[in-house]
């Protein structure tokens, strides 16, 4: 309106009364509204210009952390992970919003909506929790950058978990309906670490968080406590008045000795603690492997051999012997020494990597392929059936352990590459098909009857091999290679074979499996005439 008021002024004006006073005035306010609303304009950029720097000096911040090792340690990865589905969203929202044919957007926006729909987030704060779990490491190490792990001169540029961070991770521990002793300490991290003037809203919620892990460990008096002071801090929700009468209730009546139960009923929060598969003995037992040092009783260790194997003078192995370790006798678990070259590893990870998928399991149940959370890892396939260079590298690597076990690779797996992440694990499993299994493999090919399984690096800590039967570990010793039956002699299942692979704590883990099958193998592992329990590598010790 302004604009056309000018307008009209202008051009009915003639050249002596352009510069009129009322026409001054008039223009003096046009500017001013020129001027307000360029001020807007600087406002918004100005504003989408501080929200970018914040953001990029945060991310450059996370990034600088543990130098060159910086993806080896897993607060990095849950970082890195947390960018992609917080922070490089927003910073696409916000350049949509401004510029909409950006072509950052478009590099952005198919990595940020890809991690969310693979509730990579989700995956990244139950990777800590595991990690956690296992290990059995306090909140406040964790979020420190697990400096008990460095020394005092790295633990400078350790990268830490902000309060958010530790949030996010205390309401995944409360959403799986876990130790909410694990809840609470995440949640009074968040609060210590909170800044008052920018986490208002992120303290209220640790607080309501807080105060239901107090009420879960036994402590009324101090969820009253805090709901009194969520109370005065958010009087407008009615749920902290329900929760202030419940626990003053139940805290008279502990002090009293009464049971009455009637009363208001206490208002959870949300949660899917249904949907969350219960712990079991054998998985503490396995993490507790995961956890103790793998020290073997003397009168056993004493029996135990380290050798030179050549398979009966097989005229490549005695030109080459391979170095062997028995790593258990009952079942006879062996380790083979640089059984794998560099050459060989870089095909592996080369043609690996671009073909990765989150690893899939068979249902026992149902005997169908599918995702579970018992095995967090990615895996691929490489069959080497082309005439290329890197195909025939793989196929001598196949010929090579072929030689070593004396089983032939006619019935075997193509090799499968797998690739462990943040609390990356596979929990106590069998590789063969038991009797009580839906799915069974192929009557041509048989049962899997060996393991043959190659360290293609070594993390830190963490990552080792545990065997529930016995009781150890095969640590992921770079280059090496793990191999043992899983069937007895008489072709029926060992179930001293169950095994499990222990989360990383520090580092990364990649390994490769051949798993070879019953048929074609009748000659090369005999039945006895006296049938025993032995798996029998009675060959590799001799």
């Amino acid at each position: 309106m302004l604009f056309w008021k000018l307008f009209t002024l202008l051009k009915c004006a003639n050249s002596q009364r352009a510069t009129s006073f009322d026409q001054m005035e008039t223009l003096l306010k046009f500017e001013e509204n020129l001027l307000e609303k360029l001020m807007r304009k600087l406002e918004e950029k100005t504003e989408k210009l501080a929200f970018l720097e914040e953001k990029v000096a945060k991310m450059q911040k996370e990034r600088e952390t543990h130098g060159s090792q910086h993806l080896s340690h897993p607060v990095n990865q849950f970082k890195l992970i947390r960018r992609f589905s917080s922070d490089w969203h927003d910073i696409s929202d916000r350049l949509e919003s401004q510029s909409p044919e950006s072509d950052l957007i478009g590099e952005i926006k198919p990595l940020t909506s890809k991690v969310q729909e693979t509730k990579s987030a989700e995956i990244a704060e139950n990777g800590i929790l595991r990690l956690q779990e296992t290990y059995f490491l306090p909140a406040a190490e964790l979020q420190q950058g697990l400096t008990q792990f460095y020394e005092a001169e790295e633990s400078q540029k350790l990268p830490q978990l902000t309060p958010k961070d530790c949030f996010d991770i205390g309401r995944r521990a409360y959403l799986n309906a876990g130790s909410m002793r694990v809840v609470h300490d995440w949640m009074k991290l968040a609060l210590q670490n909170a800044d008052k003037s920018k986490d208002y809203e992120l303290m209220i919620d640790a607080l309501d968080h807080l105060a239901y892990a107090k009420s879960q460990i036994g402590d009324q008096r101090g969820a009253l406590m805090i709901y009194n002071k969520l109370r005065k801090l958010a009087p407008d929700e009615n749920r902290y008045e329900q929760n202030i009468n419940y626990y003053g209730r139940k805290w008279v009546q502990r002090a009293t000795g009464e049971t009455d139960e009637e009363g208001m009923e206490y208002s959870n929060l949300s949660t899917r603690s249904a949907d969350y598969k219960p712990e079991r003995e054998e998985t503490e037992y396995y993490e507790k492997l995961c956890r103790i040092p793998n020290e073997l009783p003397r009168e056993k260790a004493d029996t135990l051999k380290c050798f030179y194997w050549t398979n009966n003078d097989h005229p490549f192995l005695v030109l080459g012997p391979v170095k062997a370790e028995e790593l258990w006798d009952e079942p006879e678990i062996i380790r083979f020494y640089e059984i794998i070259t560099d050459e060989e590893l870089d095909i592996i990870n080369k043609q690996a990597r671009p073909k990765s998928n989150l690893a899939t399991v068979q249902d026992p149940i149902t005997g169908k392929l599918v995702n579970a959370d018992y095995r967090i890892s990615e895996s691929a396939w490489l069959p080497a059936n082309t005439d290329s260079a890197q195909d025939e590298k793989l196929r001598q690597f196949r010929k090579r352990i072929s030689i070593i076990t004396g089983l032939t690779m006619e019935r075997a797996e193509d090799i499968q590459y797998s690739n462990y992440g943040i609390g990356g694990q596979y929990e106590p499993h069998y590789d063969m098909s038991t009797e009580n299994d839906a799915g069974k493999f192929d009557e041509e090919d048989g049962n899997r009857i060996a393991t043959w399984l190659t360290y293609l690096n070594e993390p830190k800590h963490g990552g080792d091999t545990v065997f529930l039967g016995p009781g150890i570990k095969a640590e992921p010793i770079h280059k090496s290679a793990v191999f043992w039956y899983n069937l007895l002699r008489d072709g029926s299942c060992d179930y001293r074979t169950r095994h499990a692979a222990c989360p990383v704590l520090i580092g990364q883990k990649t390994v490769s499996n051949i798993w070879f099958h019953e048929r074609g193998e009748e000659f090369s592992r005999r039945c006895l005439l006296e049938q025993t329990d032995k798996s029998t590598l009675e060959m590799f010790t001799q």
